[in-house]
């Protein structure tokens, strides 16, 4: 088996860093190296990652300056000897035999990057948005586009992926932006001869409640969802024109998650928020009416189709609408994540 790198960005992740460590630790596939970045936290998981790279041989930390998972990763990837790389985030965790089936499946079927589904859970372990995910195989970076553009079968995060290493060679993740996975992913399939997504689901995402970000962070936030639709756009108008009508969707799409996420920034002056709030009002509204005369609308799920349709009438009743819809789906009864196989870590 040949060897698999996984690195995980750390940044103030205490209380979940040794849950998503020791989740790594216990995969089926003992062939792997792990690569924590400590990337400038303020708590203890500088000392934590310390403590685990003494521990065990095939686990390595990295200390830098804060500059984003972006950052972390173009630092670990330099360092990192594996054939296949895998991501994972240091709030979340995996199943014990996720790498061992991505990696059987990517020598099966000789593919560049294998995907595995994603279960939300809330931080008690309740399940509360399980993702469906279908077997498929995609050929060649048209296909594979398609099937991440138009339909929503290969998602846009990095962290429920085995990559190939040639596919993410000459490849720097972006640092300047956060969302940065839409951009990464897009670029990856632009390299991809063959795409494998599983049925499982063997990656827990925590979903943490509605938390608020302060000052010269929340910015970073508001100004990324300004600037990675104008990356998509360049990106797409680029290497694959066809696919030009998804520019709408992405502008719309970060123009209201924008403008949510604007009611959890805090720091900033009454005339910035003024400025984001137009600009984000502001670009739906230049993008949403072509965007419904586009098979990019007619792709579109019924919810995606409603928030739309209500962030055009009012904003303000699409975000409480939504907020809403997220505390009761937070709320509901749902199943529990077995995470029996975890046991506990001294660090």
């Amino acid at each position: 088996m040949e060897l698999i790198s996984v690195i995980v960005p750390v940044y103030n992740d205490e209380p979940y860093l040794c849950r998503c460590v020791d989740s790594i630790i216990a995969q089926s596939c003992q062939n792997i190296e792990i690569i924590l970045v400590d990337d400038g936290s303020t708590d203890q998981c500088g000392e934590i990652c310390d403590r685990y790279a003494a521990m065990d041989s095939r686990i390595s930390a990295i200390h830098k300056r804060h500059g984003g998972p972006g950052s972390a990763r173009n630092a670990a990837f330099r360092q990192a000897k594996g054939e296949y790389i895998g991501f994972v985030d240091a709030d979340d965790y995996v199943a014990p035999t996720m790498y061992e089936s991505l990696y059987l499946a990517a020598v099966k079927n000789n593919a560049d990057i294998v995907q595995t589904g994603i279960i939300r859970i809330r931080p008690d372990g309740v399940i509360i948005n399980p993702i469906e995910s279908t077997y498929s195989i995609f050929f060649t970076p048209s296909e594979c586009l398609f099937a991440y553009l138009c339909q929503r079968k290969v998602s846009d995060t990095l962290v429920n992926k085995l990559c190939r290493r040639r596919v993410l060679e000459s490849l720097p993740f972006v640092e300047e932006y956060l969302y940065e996975d839409v951009i990464d992913v897009l670029h990856l399939l632009l390299k991809c001869q063959k795409f494998v997504a599983l049925e499982s689901a063997d990656y827990f995402n925590l979903l943490k409640p509605n938390s608020v970000t302060r000052g010269s962070a929340g910015r970073w936030h508001l100004e990324s969802m300004l600037h990675v639709p104008e990356m998509v756009r360049e990106c797409i108008l680029t290497n694959v024109p066809q696919y030009r009508d998804e520019v709408h969707r992405s502008f719309c799409v970060f123009s209201v998650y924008g403008y949510r996420r604007l009611k959890r920034v805090y720091g900033l002056l009454p005339n910035e928020k003024s400025k984001y709030r137009k600009e984000f009002i502001d670009r739906f509204k230049r993008y949403y009416k072509p965007l419904r005369k586009t098979h990019a609308y007619e792709s579109m799920t019924f919810k995606e189709k409603t928030a739309f349709a209500l962030f055009r009438i009012h904003p303000e009743l699409c975000c409480y609408v939504y907020k809403i819809f997220r505390l009761w789906y937070y709320l509901k009864p749902q199943r529990r994540a077995d995470t029996d196989w975890n046991a506990k870590s001294e660090y």
